[in-house]
């Protein structure tokens, strides 16, 4: 079996196409080598999540999100308020969605200043943007769900 045909088997086995199916989710995938950089993920439906499926990189942890603990809301000076408030106590991961309408280009902020410069600029057009604290590898099966995919060789591997 190919890495792309486990993924896909993955996918649907753990119930995340079912999910996807009613309810947009975040996902965030953190690679199996150390400095390659976590993927942020916006999916809304089967297409976005085909498209993540053949992004998603050999031996990474993905966790999809379908609660509210990172939020998406539609960017204003108001949201941006909420997001610098929310920030003041404790750091926040906050970003917006990318041209390609899949990848978050997220970021950490713990003030004000960081929220400002994890955004593009504030523009006429309605467009989302993404806050919560850094979530865990949760894996309720219902309202988060984890996949540890196989690395190059077939093997899934445990993360550390």
């Amino acid at each position: 079996m190919s890495f792309r045909e486990f993924v896909g088997m993955a996918l649907n086995e753990s119930g995340v196409a079912k999910r996807v199916a009613t309810e947009d989710c975040t996902a965030l995938e953190r690679p199996a080598v150390a400095g390659d950089g976590l993927a942020w993920f916006y999916c809304r439906d089967q297409s976005d999540l085909n498209e993540i499926a053949n992004q998603l990189r050999p031996g990474s942890v993905v966790s999809f999100y379908f609660d509210d603990r990172i939020e998406a809301l539609v960017d204003s000076d108001t949201t941006r308020s909420i997001i610098a408030t929310t920030c003041s106590d404790h750091e926040v991961t906050v970003g917006a969605l990318g041209i390609d309408g899949l990848r978050i280009e997220m970021s950490f902020a713990g003030n004000a200043e960081e929220v400002a410069s994890a955004l593009p600029p504030l523009d006429d057009a309605a467009q989302l943007i993404f806050f919560g604290a850094f979530p865990g590898r949760d894996n309720d099966g219902t309202w988060a769900i984890t996949l540890t995919l196989p690395d190059e060789d077939g093997v899934v591997r445990e993360p550390a």
